[in-house]
């Protein structure tokens, strides 16, 4: 049995907890967040206890998921099911719940979500007592994807839009132009700190995530120059990232550095070249 470790941490009135734990030698974390009665994502069933554990020293009013990932999702059946909690979610993510299936290392990883997810549809704002939380679709990391932008505070809830300024392996289905294009969208608003779902907090927002853009942006820019030249996919991936033979055996192919550079391929038009 994995050994989970928490903590938790309060940032201007957000409440934070932060897992992790290891799995074959791979790190894993997640995050979620209370702000004022709404909970942003509800962490992998793996983690139930702790997320119990956690939400009972807080009034819960609300949850909203940033999308359907099962280490977002985890809880919000069981949450809503034990404390009456109403569940916010995107039309997409609704969708995807009902119809998507996991593949078994996500599975063994983060434990499998059997509990329907059902609530309520998602519109431009999401209120509390104290907060308005323009809720921004961003698509990329998945289609469903949205994140929550609260303007006065400089304020964005990412779900898995940041993860890091660096991108290392992508997932079957992610789409490189479709996050250049959510973050562009992300830093049109006034926000400074980024609460991730899996990073944490992080104070200086805004430069993390001009950091991640100018990143994708040069990924893009070398992997079409690379591939006007000549070069194959397998040759492109080997040039520009690192390899990670273990994580897509693990995945079973689900993970792996080669989906990002497929991604640009087929984004730009780089079939033939």
């Amino acid at each position: 049995m994995r050994k989970i470790a928490t903590e938790t941490r309060e940032v201007d009135g957000v409440h934070a907890l932060r897992g992790s734990f290891s799995l074959f030698g791979f790190p894993f974390f997640f995050c979620t967040y209370v702000v004022d009665g709404l909970m942003i994502d509800t962490g992998p069933v793996c983690a139930r206890r702790q997320i119990r554990d956690f939400a009972s020293q807080l009034q819960l009013q609300q949850v909203v998921l940033t999308h359907w990932h099962e280490d977002h999702s985890g809880n919000a059946a069981v949450l809503a099911g034990e404390r009456g909690i109403p569940v916010c979610l995107a039309s997409k993510t609704a969708g995807l719940l009902s119809t998507s299936a996991l593949p078994f290392y996500r599975r063994l990883a983060w434990g499998d979500v059997t509990e329907p997810v059902t609530g309520n549809i998602v519109d431009r704002w999401i209120e509390t007592p104290r907060h308005r939380f323009r809720v921004v679709e961003t698509p990329g990391h998945s289609e469903d994807h949205i994140c929550l932008v609260e303007e006065d505070k400089g304020w964005v809830f990412a779900g898995d839009l940041f993860l890091a300024t660096r991108l290392n392996y992508g997932m079957k289905n992610e789409s490189v132009r479709q996050m250049i294009e959510s973050i562009k969208k992300i830093l049109s608003y006034p926000v400074e700190v980024i609460f991730c779902g899996h990073a944490g907090v992080v104070k200086n927002g805004r430069k993390a995530f001009e950091k991640k853009l100018h990143y994708l942006e040069w990924l893009r820019e070398e992997t079409v120059q690379l591939a006007q030249a000549g070069c194959d996919p397998g040759e492109i991936t080997r040039k520009l990232l690192p390899r990670q033979y273990l994580l897509r055996l693990l995945s079973q192919g689900e993970m792996s550095p080669a989906h990002l550079i497929h991604s640009i391929l087929e984004e730009e038009g780089c079939h033939a070249c």
